[in-house]
């Protein structure tokens, strides 16, 4: 797996992509915030949220990417077990934690439940909905289950695979659309689980997938030496993007036009990270953020909830920036720590 490192640009694509993230789940308590200043109707807030929109589905589309890179003979129990360790386990402890978090009102109540409060467990662990953004786990659980079967059709017609997925991604995020319209073409028992269902997600997977190591490295070459073009084309698409959530009154992540921005902000990062390496301490800082990436996934939402009872960052765009700094700074800090911590325990563990 560490042959991922070794692509220049995939560390800041992995990085921008936590930033964004961040910023959507920030921002969200703001976007219809007043504000002095607006552009077009739109707050700040509201701007950097749908700016942000790219961040789950290319997190997606650098999973793929990871699994691409990474050896085509380790077995698949092996690769399960990996996959248990790393993402399954650590998403079973956060989403008690959030589980508790959200019956703090009445803990006790709650841990003397018994099998109810075991049920609404269970369910959280099943649905990610312990918190707002562990949804993103069990998509990515469910990818990872497919992995064996998408990466035989992938090595036998990747660019016919990349098509099929986008064709069952697109008519997903179609059909969600025309609910605003009240054209419901999706079964009632499916609706509310859009979120969490693979085929909402799979053509970021397979497209990352299809990026083996010498086409990454062309989309490298090719991304940087246009970096000049690639960025502002890139700018001008998502304020594009941003206008037309706007004028649909469309703010979910779930739409058709993040099937271009996500692979060209992919590219973007690909590309400006040769300016950006350049910045003194930035290799380093990117390096260390990457490294404690999905840390800081899980963590930034419990930040959130705790520093959104400070009034100190109640009022205006100026709160949230202040919001979104602060959240960013601890749950970058902590998650260091305690991803040390973890590693320090399973040292001795092992030993």
């Amino acid at each position: 797996m560490n042959e991922v490192k070794k692509i220049e640009g995939l560390d800041f694509a992995r990085v921008v992509s936590m930033l964004a993230v961040v910023m959507i789940h920030v921002s969200s308590t703001y976007v219809h915030a007043p504000s002095r200043f607006l552009l077009g109707g739109m707050n700040l807030a509201f701007i950097l949220n749908q700016l942000s929109r790219f961040s789950v589905p290319m997190f997606i589309l650098l999973s793929g990417v990871s699994l691409g890179l990474s050896r085509s003979d380790l077995a698949w129990q092996d690769f399960y077990k990996h996959r248990l360790l790393k993402i399954g386990l650590p998403y079973i402890f956060w989403s008690l934690l959030y589980t508790l978090c959200n019956h703090r009102a009445d803990l006790a109540g709650f841990l003397s439940g018994g099998t109810a409060s075991l049920f609404l467990l269970l369910k959280s662990i099943l649905l990610g909905s312990a918190a707002d953004h562990l949804y993103f786990i069990v998509v990515i659980m469910q990818l990872y289950a497919l992995y064996p079967l998408l990466k035989k059709l992938v090595g036998a017609a990747p660019w016919e695979s990349v098509l099929i997925s986008f064709m069952l991604t697109y008519t997903v995020q179609k059909t969600f659309y025309f609910l605003k319209f009240g054209l419901d073409l999706i079964p009632g028992s499916i609706r509310p689980y859009l979120w969490l269902l693979f085929p909402t997600w799979i053509f970021y997977f397979v497209l990352g997938m299809v990026l083996t190591r010498p086409r990454l490295e062309r989309l490298q070459r090719f991304s940087s030496q246009r970096a000049a073009v690639l960025l502002p084309v890139t700018v001008v698409f998502s304020l594009l993007y941003v206008v037309n959530s706007y004028g649909t009154d469309s703010l979910n992540s779930i739409k058709t036009d993040l099937d271009l921005f996500v692979p060209l902000a992919f590219a973007c990062c690909l590309g400006t990270w040769g300016a950006v390496q350049r910045v003194p301490g930035a290799r380093t800082l990117i390096s260390v953020l990457s490294g404690h990436s999905m840390t800081i996934y899980f963590l930034h939402v419990l930040v959130l909830y705790c520093f959104r009872r400070l009034p100190f960052f109640s009022t205006g765009m100026r709160g949230m920036l202040l919001m979104y700094a602060a959240v960013l700074v601890v749950s970058s800090v902590t998650a260091v720590l305690l991803d040390q911590l973890f590693s320090a325990a399973g040292g001795r563990a092992a030993g």
